[in-house]
């Protein structure tokens, strides 16, 4: 009885593993596709870099036009597995695929397969070297990898990935024959740069009706506590004076930087009327938005939430 048992479980253990690599097996590569894509976002996000020759500047947004594609919700997430990895590589999302799962296994063969011959000494020499056992085990650490975006760059493909351990990453392939190889790329242009600032920050509309608790005078050396709400747990909230291309004179985050309330949602800060130099009639603006912002741009002096403050 305990024997038709213990075979049963066995055979129950083995059912499930054959379903779930069926499942696994199942997921599909999406096709490989390309057309004109335009990516919008702000020039005063962080790290931001001049690209004039690329992009087109509307105001204080810069617009790429790009040949490519760009997943929808959330990304293409890389299917993996245990199975032997099969070098195939016919398209940008297969190589990619294939790297994933071949850094997870710590696969040193399939890896240099993967890579094409500009780059191919260099990888094979990490791969036989004294630096073998490190290179394996930093990138087999790369989890849930995710494919958001690729586009035409130079004279290849770049491939923007993104994974729980170390965030965003550039990929940038080179077709030989009927594949997409791996290849370093010394890339002394903005664009994929810039791109990748966008997948990082993922940037979300101005919020402009913040009623931060701001005093309406302040003695210059004086200090107040302002509090506020903000619809999105994170959002980043700053203080900015009137002055168009000046710095941001106070940043908070929700739940992070200088808050002073740690419940998510409402920001509590010191604001020290010595920020705003010296004394008179005061405008100052108040906005948020999902990243930090470093500058003061039209569209904040534009639409951001006023207060005008004596500080005597």
């Amino acid at each position: 009885m305990k024997k038709n048992c213990f075979q049963s479980m066995v055979a129950l253990v083995l059912i499930l593993l054959y379903s779930t690599n069926l499942i696994i097996a199942q997921v599909k590569i999406p096709a490989f596709t390309k057309g004109k894509v335009k990516l919008k976002f702000p020039t005063f996000m962080p790290g931001i870099m001049a690209d004039s020759t690329v992009a087109t500047y509307t105001n204080d947004s810069m617009i790429y036009t790009l040949n490519g594609y760009l997943f929808k919700a959330g990304g293409f997430k890389v299917p993996v597995n245990n199975n032997p990895v099969i070098i195939k590589s016919t398209t940008p999302w297969e190589t990619i695929t294939e790297m994933t799962n071949a850094y997870l296994q710590k696969d040193s063969k399939s890896i240099s397969k993967l890579y094409g011959p500009s780059s191919q000494k260099k990888i094979d020499n990490i791969l036989n070297g004294s630096q073998k056992d490190d290179f394996l085990d930093y990138v087999s650490k790369s989890k849930n990898v995710t494919i958001l975006a690729g586009f035409d760059y130079h004279t290849g493909f770049m491939v923007i990935t993104k994974d729980n351990t170390y965030g965003i990453h550039e990929n940038y392939l080179v077709k030989e024959g009927t594949q997409y190889k791996l290849e370093a790329l010394d890339d002394k242009f903005a664009t994929s740069w810039n791109v990748a600032l966008y997948y990082k920050f993922n940037p979300k509309p101005m919020i402009t009706n913040i009623n931060a608790s701001l005093p309406d005078s302040i003695k210059l050396f004086d200090s107040v506590r302002v509090s506020c709400t903000v619809p999105e747990p994170g959002r980043w909230v700053g203080v900015y004076l009137n002055q168009l291309y000046g710095p941001t004179l106070m940043q908070i985050q929700d739940n992070g930087q200088n808050d002073m309330d740690p419940t998510p949602g409402k920001i509590t800060f010191s604001f020290k009327a010595i920020s705003l130099m010296t004394k008179g009639m005061k405008d100052v603006y108040v906005a948020s938005f999902n990243f930090p912002v470093q500058m003061v741009s039209p569209s904040i002096v534009v639409n951001g939430a006023r207060h005008v403050i004596k500080v005597y």
